[in-house]
């Protein structure tokens, strides 16, 4: 009897450590020969711009260097489609020159893959990572799949923001549900990846944990304050300067086009004193890093000066539109802003983009508000 009490007594704690259980293989990059290229659970990295290194006190990670010039990158990435016994080993990487818009990091950015993982329909998750970068911004992209012919095709992207480089670890986490608006999805596959400004980064530590089923919650989507955000037939209130417009895709509508160098601009929007937004985007980079940016105004002179900027990048050499999100608050740091507008560029020499169903949101009001 006191021995089926004992058992008892310790199934919460196996359900606990099941419930926690890394659904990612080798997520520490421990498992695997002491030397190589190719780990269990992860794709190969080309000892070029992707490594698995050591650290004495951390031991195996994944490390991405972007400072290499796009000309060396092509060539390797050429070697590794040979079979690994008729392939050379990576040469050291040349010389890279300012601005470095012709390096991996401002063209392709560098990544490896997660094989691919069996998700449930309606199951949120957990991502986590440790990060440390001297430079380069890091993403860790979730991508969701479904059974297409005799492979795979994907569905879903999702990413979050990683803290900015300090040349310090940093712990990270986001959770994301892979199915609910794409109920294809059953597996997903997890992509860490690095590109501008060009340096290094490591990473260490990733998993991917069940959550719980997602709440069911009533559909309330909010207003869009910013017009014309779709580009559906014109351009207007949007500005463009430089290389910029519109593109109309016949049966798909309009979308903002950017090209090296130029930006969109959206027009004005009124903003509320203590109230919160967010903004969101979707953008198809093509060899460039494009800059989505919320921009605060004040009126002085005649003129609009920006107070308040918040900006987030979308990394090039996607294969698919990126969801960009920006919550922020224009008033909490600048009281005088009254009006806000949407900046999407490309700075580069190179490379074009396409934008659209750009929103912009007030989000609801506290209860401590008395509204």
């Amino acid at each position: 009897m006191i021995r089926r009490i004992a058992l008892l007594l310790l199934l919460p704690v196996v359900a606990a450590t099941a419930a926690e259980r890394n659904l990612l293989v080798n997520g520490d990059f421990e498992a695997g020969p002491k030397l190589g290229s190719k780990l269990p659970g992860w794709t190969e990295t080309d000892d070029l711009t992707t490594f698995f290194v050591r650290d004495s006190a951390r031991g195996r990670m994944l490390k991405i260097d972007t400072d290499v010039t796009i000309e060396d990158a092509n060539a390797r990435w050429k070697q590794m489609e040979l079979p690994a016994e008729k392939r050379p080993k990576a040469k050291p990487k040349g010389p890279t020159k300012p601005p470095y818009y012709d390096t991996v990091g401002g063209l392709n950015g560098a990544k490896i893959y997660s094989d691919y993982i069996r998700v449930e329909p309606g199951m949120r998750y957990r991502i986590t990572a440790d990060v440390m970068s001297n430079g380069p911004t890091v993403k860790i992209f979730v991508k969701g799949y479904a059974k297409f012919q005799d492979g795979f095709r994907k569905f879903y992207q999702c990413y979050k923001n990683v803290k900015p480089a300090t040349g310090k670890w940093s712990t990270w986490e986001r959770t994301f549900n892979p199915t609910a608006r794409s109920p294809k999805v059953t597996h997903i596959r997890v992509m860490p990846y690095a590109y501008w400004p060009v340096g290094q980064a490591c990473i260490d530590n990733l998993r991917v944990e069940r959550v719980g089923p997602e709440e069911a919650k009533a559909a309330t989507p909010g207003r869009n304050l910013l017009a014309n955000g779709d580009f559906e037939k014109k351009l207007a209130p949007w500005t463009a300067e430089g290389d910029a417009g519109l593109l109309l895709r016949g049966s798909e509508g309009g979308a903002g086009r950017i090209g090296a160098g130029g930006a969109l601009v959206s027009g004005i929007v009124a903003v509320e004193e203590e109230r919160e937004y967010v903004l969101r985007a979707r953008v198809r980079p093509d060899r460039a890093v494009v800059t989505v940016a919320v921009e605060g105004l004040v009126a002085l002179g005649g003129k609009r000066h920006v107070l308040f900027t918040k900006r987030e990048t979308a990394p090039p050499g996607q294969d698919d539109w990126i969801e960009v999100e920006i919550p922020f608050h224009p008033t909490a740091d600048t009281p005088q802003v009254m009006e806000v507008r949407v900046r999407i560029s490309i700075a580069a020499k190179q490379g074009t983009a396409l934008v659209d169903d750009v929103v912009i949101e007030a989000k609801a009001k506290s209860s401590k508000d008395g509204k």
